[in-house]
């Protein structure tokens, strides 16, 4: 008997054992989950023909238990960011010797764990960002101590959970971004001109413009011909958002908000004349009734518009932005979403939910088209494309072409 109880304390007493199981095995039980939540919603949708008291209960509590077992099963596809960590303080030691400075990379959140498909396309972005801290932000050590700053410089990369989102941050104590050397850069490459003004996060955020650069000269580290508008395109990509902030003399801030999951997001069901859409709530700033709103051209070139709190608002169909002969819905909903940097907005005639969408990535003989994530298959059994239309939108309007610009800036 005793030697029984010692034997189930010593049990207890063990770590859990670790196996090890083939990622495309994780993603079968995944997609399997997925196929349990969708007809699981068709049921739920079916049974309100019923009035059966007992039959709502079982159901209500079958959507739970695949709700527990989706959120066990998508929790084996985190990994922790702490081997990523380790990476990029080798990044960042070995450019800081190239350059002959001195940096420290501070962590904060190296505890967190990210689905394994975010933390793959985190990689690149924060590789770049960090070397750029480290070449272009911070001081060589002697202008430094001269700025009255300790000569080695600080980097601190932080990893936080907001919500179902992760949000990575670089932030450094260097010199920060001096919108003039900027704006003469961009004069120099005709990316604007002399007559355009720009307020100075709009000039921060030349930085992203495709092959700028405020280097003059290559170097093992910067004019490698990667530029930081790479970094914006992947993050979007998997559905984030990149946002810079600087003060002269100071430093930096990159700050990337970026879902948790690719697999689960939380999605707007939208519906048009002819079809039916999945738009991600993280893009939604804000919806608008169009019946309130007076809908105007304000320039040549851009087309409708409306006016928000002041500002003037570009307004698209979302079926036309689609490529589809369509026109605006005056009395349907209009999405406002960022895209460029500023704000815009697309019409479509109703919103009709909200729910958690499991995404379908498109098959292999679907080539990747600007706009679309996927698609997905709704409560009552039928599918549905989910747009990006962040992308979609980019490019409608040129922010750096004050001709066609209405002024709206985020």
């Amino acid at each position: 008997m005793q030697s029984a109880q010692n034997s189930d304390q010593s049990s207890n007493s063990k770590d859990d054992e670790i196996i090890r199981v083939s990622l495309s095995r994780i993603d079968l039980l995944n997609d399997y989950v997925g196929e349990l939540i969708v007809l699981n919603s068709v049921i739920q949708q079916q049974s309100l023909e019923f009035e059966s008291v007992p039959l709502q209960v079982s159901i209500r509590q079958a959507v739970k238990l695949a709700k527990a077992i989706q959120s066990l099963s998508m929790g084996l596809r985190m990994l922790p960011v702490k081997p990523l960590i380790q990476k990029l303080q080798r990044v960042v030691r070995d450019t800081a010797n190239l350059l002959n400075k001195e940096v420290k990379l501070n962590i904060i959140g190296e505890q967190m764990f990210v689905d394994k498909s975010v933390l793959d396309n985190l990689v690149d972005p924060l590789i770049h960002i960090l070397r750029n801290g480290v070449d272009h932000g911070v001081e060589m050590p002697t202008e430094r101590e001269l700025n009255g700053k300790n000569k080695r410089g600080q980097i601190t990369l932080s990893f936080l959970n907001e919500g179902n989102f992760l949000v990575v941050q670089i932030q450094d104590d260097g010199k920060g971004i001096n919108s003039e050397i900027l704006r003469t850069k961009a004069l120099e490459k005709n990316i604007i001109n002399e007559n355009q003004s720009f307020t100075e996060k709009q000039l921060i955020h030349l930085i992203f413009h495709p092959g700028f650069s405020t280097k003059s000269e290559t170097s093992e580290v910067s004019g490698r011909g990667v530029g930081m508008d790479v970094v914006k395109t992947n993050v979007e990509n998997i559905g984030g958002h990149v946002e810079v902030f600087s003060t002269l003399g100071q430093g930096s801030v990159f700050r990337l908000r970026i879902p948790l999951s690719l697999a689960v997001i939380e999605g707007m069901i939208v519906t048009t004349e002819k079809n039916r859409y999945v738009i991600p709530l993280s893009q939604v700033h804000e919806t608008i009734n169009l019946k309130s709103q007076q809908i105007f051209s304000e320039q040549v070139g851009i087309g409708s518009c409306f006016k928000l709190r002041g500002n003037v608002i570009p307004l698209f169909s979302l079926e036309s932005t689609l490529g589809n002969k369509d026109t605006i819905n005056s009395s349907g909903t209009a999405l406002v979403v960022k895209s460029d940097e500023q704000f815009m907005a697309v019409s479509v005639d109703e919103i009709q939910r909200s729910q958690q969408i499991v995404i379908k990535p498109f098959g292999n003989g679907i080539k990747p088209q600007k706009g679309w994530i996927g698609s997905c298959v709704l409560g009552d059994g039928r599918p549905a494309l989910i747009v990006n239309p962040a992308e979609l939108l980019s490019g409608k309007i040129n922010p750096l072409n004050k001709n066609n610009n209405p002024g709206v800036v985020a």
